[in-house]
């Protein structure tokens, strides 16, 4: 048990979170997803109601399982929701996927998206609509739902949400060293 609430409870109470906290949580999250990936492993399935946050603490994820390395591939509408398919990957609907450290890049892209502007990138009532939003459409700008969110961190989102893996950041730790360069902006004042 874990006291403290999930980010999707906290973007639900709040509508939106300012891209400091954002920048903040952020970093906490990257560092459990660099942990995950040092050990070979993937979340591929990251989602706001996926990462906790304690009261005392910092952010945890939860929900890392092993068997989800076995059936990596979107099989059919029938076993996925629309709310965890507005976080997956464009490789995870295809029957080939390729996933790895870059698929949970993704992820988090569009964790940080809803973080900031209070919704997925992608809204659809239909899976199969989401994936191919996912595969082919360019999600609005953040800045143009959350004026306040700088122009680096809507860069860095972009980046994240690259339809090709291989235009992702390459790995956690590049992530994260764009996060530290933003969240020294951040404490410098520079707008």
């Amino acid at each position: 048990l874990v006291a403290g609430e999930s980010v999707a409870a906290l973007i639900k109470r709040r509508g939106r979170l300012g891209w400091e906290q954002v920048v903040e949580l952020a970093l906490e999250v990257v560092a459990g997803l660099e942990y995950l990936h040092a050990s070979d492993m993937h979340h591929l399935a990251l989602a706001p109601e996926k990462i906790l946050l304690p009261r005392h603490t910092g952010a945890k994820i939860v929900d890392v399982r092993f068997e989800r390395h076995k059936n990596l591939a979107f099989q059919s509408s029938a076993n996925v929701t629309v709310d965890r398919a507005s976080y997956l990957a464009p490789e995870q609907f295809k029957d080939d996927a390729q996933v790895g450290p870059r698929t949970d890049v993704y992820a988090l892209g569009c964790v940080l998206y809803t973080m900031l502007t209070g919704r997925p990138p992608f809204v659809a009532d239909d899976v199969n609509d989401l994936a191919r939003r996912h595969r082919s459409e360019v999600p609005e700008r953040v800045s143009r739902l959350a004026l306040d969110c700088p122009i680096w961190l809507q860069t860095l989102i972009q980046q994240l949400l690259e339809k090709d893996p291989l235009k992702r950041p390459y790995s956690m730790s590049a992530v994260r060293l764009a996060l530290e360069e933003i969240q020294k902006k951040m404490l410098a004042g520079v707008s």
